[in-house]
């Protein structure tokens, strides 16, 4: 067989606290990718003992309490229209996006 996708063994949030933003912890799903990524180096570092954030400030920018969540939800029933409309395709948008962030760098 093949190398295995890891598992998140990393902390869990406390059950009062609810996903505010969701962040793809595992970009690459299919094992094939995962031998020598970024993302394969990156959970090694983890495993040999890199540091993880601290939880509380992990659990300030991506949670929120469940009641807020609730509130939160019923503020905003369906998807956000963004305040200014693309002029340009999703596939146009996505490369003038990328171009525009390699120039910012």
């Amino acid at each position: 067989g093949g190398v295995g996708l890891p598992s998140w063994e990393g902390p869990r949030p406390s059950a009062d606290l609810k996903a505010a933003q969701v962040v793809n912890w595992q970009p690459i799903r299919q094992a094939s990718r995962w031998s020598g990524s970024v993302w394969e180096k990156v959970h090694g570092s983890l495993d040999e003992g890199a540091d993880f954030l601290p939880p509380d400030l992990i659990d300030e920018a991506f949670m929120c309490k469940i009641t807020s969540a609730s509130k939160v939800r019923e503020a905003a029933p369906g998807p956000q229209k963004p305040a200014v409309a693309r002029v340009l395709g999703k596939e146009s948008a996505l490369a003038a996006d990328l171009s525009h962030a390699m120039l910012v760098r």
